[in-house]
């Protein structure tokens, strides 16, 4: 296995682990991580907790939650970490997890997981993002590698 690859696994079973199975349906909780969880950015003891924006899954034709956006965009402009797991339906209501990630030098990284969408790619995906903005549809970026 590639050192690619391990890491993009690694992540998403970090992802899996670190999810309690809730959804939030009102505003993000802007609070550290919940007790038990994984924090996304910890580094070393001593390093503050990443926030969290919460987590949420989406009905067919239901917004990005802007308040979630907002922590999210809001602490990678301030150079802060922070996570947020968005879980969107396909077209043919396949659930797709995508995981944000506030880092500490402004940019986002961002991991989906189409594994589960049986028309779709059916991988997991990472990219690293720059000057995230919050718009009607969510969050989006000047670039992404």
């Amino acid at each position: 296995m590639t050192r690619a690859v391990r890491l993009i696994f690694a992540v998403a079973v970090l992802a899996g682990c670190a999810h309690s199975g809730t959804t939030q349906a009102g505003p993000a909780a802007t609070a550290g991580a919940p007790a038990g969880a994984v924090s996304a950015g910890a580094v070393s003891a001593g390093a503050p907790a990443d926030t969290d924006c919460g987590t949420f899954t989406l009905d067919q034709g239901q917004e990005f939650p802007r308040d979630a956006a907002r922590c999210l965009v809001g602490a990678a402009n301030d150079n802060r970490g922070a996570y947020l797991r968005v879980t969107r339906p396909s077209t043919e209501g396949d659930p797709i997890p995508m995981t944000y990630r506030a880092m500490a030098d402004g940019r986002v990284e961002v991991v989906t997981d189409t594994r589960q969408d049986q028309f779709g790619p059916q991988r997991i995906t990472r990219e690293l993002c720059s000057a995230p903005a919050v718009t009607d549809a969510g969050i989006e970026f000047a670039g992404c590698d």
